[in-house]
């Protein structure tokens, strides 16, 4: 059973990449008075307002979301996650827990929602052994429900 959000992961990136080309070929219309927007009473101030606040706004929600590359791969005996920040800064995290040793997963919500976090747990000699939280909120929802059945059937 294999959970991965590369699909998605490229998508959003060509989204933003689409996005961010569209607005900076209306900011030079604006800035070159090709638009005439006088009759209505808009100045180019408020006109590049107008087109950059919604373009930061959505990616203000990208970085606040802090998606990221996510994949789980199952094999015969040892479950595989690797994991990859999308924003600057942030470190790859890739483990593997033997299915004997595997303790469960929890799922956690945070900044009202927005942000959804899995945590690993691995069976030790000493107890239970809890892996840092690594983002899932890329996830798609069919991805997300494919993890929730999985970790369900898998929880020990």
């Amino acid at each position: 059973m294999n959970v991965d959000n590369k699909t998605s992961v490229v998508k959003g990136k060509f989204f933003r990449f689409i996005l961010a080309v569209f607005v900076m070929i209306i900011c030079v219309f604006i800035g070159f008075d090709t638009l005439v927007f006088a009759e209505v009473g808009l100045t180019k101030n408020i006109m590049f307002m107008i087109v950059l606040i919604p373009y930061a706004l959505y990616y203000l929600s990208f970085i606040l979301r802090n998606v990221s590359y996510f994949s789980i791969e199952r094999k015969a005996h040892t479950i595989t996650v690797k994991h990859s920040p999308l924003l600057p800064g942030g470190k790859k995290v890739s483990f593997m827990i033997k299915l004997d040793a595997f303790g469960g997963v929890e799922i956690v919500n945070q900044l009202f929602g927005l942000r959804k976090y899995i945590i690993f747990y691995q069976k030790s000699p000493k107890g239970l052994m809890k892996f840092r939280p690594l983002s899932i909120s890329g996830l798609p929802k069919s991805e997300l429900e494919k993890l929730n059945k999985y970790y369900l059937k898998t929880k020990k």
